[in-house]
């Protein structure tokens, strides 16, 4: 199963687009969760 986003729906109602590529976006989001790795508990019943 592939999941693919469309924002057409969005930009049609509000007039959105994206301001990063998809690739921008989730490097960013890796690079804010390796920053904060050494945060998360790992005796916790939480896991990421």
């Amino acid at each position: 199963m592939a999941l693919m986003a469309d924002s057409s729906k969005l930009y049609q109602a509000c007039g959105w687009t994206p301001s990063v590529s998809l690739e921008e976006g989730l490097a960013c989001v890796i690079d804010w969760w390796g920053a904060r790795m050494d945060k998360i508990r790992s005796d916790s019943d939480y896991m990421v």
